[in-house]
């Protein structure tokens, strides 16, 4: 390896994660795993003059506002019908996505 740390003799073997339109908290933790594997830059994780914590807000924020009501209406209706930790999980995952 050269001495420019954007040169990487190894890349992992892994897939960047793609955005699902599944709770944003995931597809972010996700993201931050693929980018500590491949030791990726901070100035690298997004487009130019946008900070990475910004970027995450902003997406949770509209995400928040497109899919709120039905985020809602999930939780509203959330019954067990599998195991309890089917049901606690599914639970947690609306509750992150409400908050």
């Amino acid at each position: 390896m050269s001495g420019d740390r954007n040169t990487f003799t190894f890349l992992p073997k892994i897939e960047f994660s793609t955005f699902g339109w599944i709770n944003p908290r995931i597809w972010i933790k996700k993201c931050n795993r693929y980018f500590n594997l491949c030791k990726i830059l901070e100035c690298q994780k997004v487009k130019k003059n946008v900070e990475c914590n910004e970027f995450i807000v902003d997406v949770c924020d509209w995400l928040k506002e497109e899919l709120g009501g039905k985020i809602v209406e999930d939780f509203n209706r959330l019954q067990q019908v599998g195991s309890v930790d089917e049901y606690l999980d599914r639970f947690k995952e609306l509750k992150l996505m409400l908050l």
